[in-house]
C-alpha cells in the first residue's frame, strides 16, 4: 500500500465521499492504514471525529475493526447512530 492511497482513503473519510471511499478500497487501499488526520488513527477514526456516519457505517460494512489513535494507551469508542439519524 502506498502513502498516496493511504492519504487518499482517510481524506475520503473525513469529507464523507463514500463513492471515493468505495474506489480506492476496490483499488486495495488499507481499510485499516494509519495516518488519519485525528490522531494518525484508521479511516475510521476521521469518520467518527468530522461525524461522517454513512462513510463510517460504510466502513465497517467493508470491514472496519480498529479505531485506535497513534498513542496506543488511547483508543476511542464509537458511536454510530441509526442509519435513519444520518438522512
Amino acid at each position: 500500500m502506498d502513502r498516496t492511497r493511504r492519504h487518499r482513503c482517510t481524506e475520503a473519510a473525513s469529507s464523507g465521499d463514500v463513492d471515493v471511499l468505495d474506489a480506492l478500497l476496490d483499488a486495495g487501499a488499507d481499510i485499516e492504514a494509519p495516518g488519519a488526520v485525528i490522531g494518525g488513527g484508521t479511516p475510521l477514526a476521521d469518520a467518527r471525529a468530522f461525524k461522517q456516519w454513512m462513510v463510517a457505517l460504510r466502513l465497517i460494512e467493508r470491514g472496519a475493526r480498529k479505531m485506535r489513535s497513534a498513542n496506543s494507551r488511547h483508543m476511542s469508542f464509537m458511536f454510530i447512530p441509526p442509519p435513519t439519524a444520518c438522512a
